[in-house]
């Protein structure tokens, strides 16, 4: 696409992987909803790691990039919301994440 400029439909793009969901125009605005409010009920520490990496990959070469994973699993796993995620788990409960 990038070269040929084609353009594709949203079936194209979902059976190329290119997105991972395709709903009626009118369903949009409900499934972006949804799909925010999952994604905030996630630890915000490894959102943001995650979301910071994502926005900056390009610019790394492969040894940075693996610096920067080792360096956010250190950070994951040294917070205190790692500690209530495997706690929760184990009361079989939601955890309540504080982003510390």
């Amino acid at each position: 696409m990038i070269f040929t400029g084609d353009i594709i439909d949203a079936e194209e793009a979902l059976r190329i992987g290119m997105v991972n969901r395709v709903v009626p125009h009118d369903e949009l605005p409900q499934a972006t909803r949804e799909l925010a409010q999952k994604i905030a009920k996630n630890a915000p520490i490894p959102i943001a790691l995650a979301k910071r990496g994502l926005q900056n990959f390009y610019k790394m070469d492969l040894a940075q990039a693996v610096d920067y994973e080792v360096m956010t699993l250190s950070v994951c796993w040294n917070s205190e919301d790692r500690v209530e995620g495997m706690k929760s788990f184990v009361e079989k409960r939601d955890p309540v994440f504080r982003g510390r």
